[in-house]
């Protein structure tokens, strides 16, 4: 138990032979805390049931992290796997300005994928969400309780390069001496 609550977990990715997946990137981001006291763990009480039973940390960690970053350019799909493996507490995640396609969860994938504001894992469940980043810009991953919000970490969307079509591009010189080549015969 006290293995478990340092940290000594991990998921495994199963990927279909034929996956149907649109998203551009999967992501795999296990949830936990950890309670530290002057830079250190803060020690487990000899009983056995206190690890049994878990604790609050107080400290927030995405992928063993306290801080996550995910650099993402504009318009794509991101497809989030998470993973609650915090002895005691839940958490609730969001990412501002953004609605989550919840699409599946322990169970496996849902029947009627769902729009919600946040996703609610209690310890050791799972979820299976997607985002669409389309806009640019810096957007922190929230985990709110009812007393605080918590930045887990940010998504950085950056601005998609636009190009404009060739027949909107001014054209060269070189453009017309080619369009005119096969009237030259």
């Amino acid at each position: 138990d006290m293995q478990q609550e340092l940290g000594l977990y991990g998921n495994i990715f199963v990927e279909a032979a034929h996956d149907l997946n649109v998203a551009d990137k999967d992501v795999i981001l296990i949830l936990d805390d950890i309670k530290i006291f002057n830079n250190d763990v803060y020690p487990f009480k000899n009983e056995a049931n206190h690890a049994l039973m878990g604790r609050f940390g107080n400290v927030l960690l995405v992928n063993g992290e306290p801080n996550y970053k995910l650099d993402m350019p504009q318009n794509s799909i991101v497809r989030f796997y998470l993973t609650n493996a915090a002895s005691a507490r839940p958490f609730k995640v969001s990412i501002e300005g953004h609605e989550l396609k919840l699409i599946g969860s322990d169970a496996g994938k849902y029947e009627r994928e769902t729009l919600v504001d946040n996703v609610i894992l209690a310890p050791g469940e799972r979820a299976v969400f997607e985002v669409l980043l389309d806009e640019p810009g810096i957007f922190k991953m929230l985990h709110t309780t009812p007393a605080n919000i918590y930045t887990l970490g940010t998504v950085t969307v950056a601005e998609a390069e636009v190009t404009k079509p060739k027949s909107l591009q001014p054209k060269t010189n070189e453009d017309i001496i080619q369009e005119m080549e096969p009237f030259k015969k």
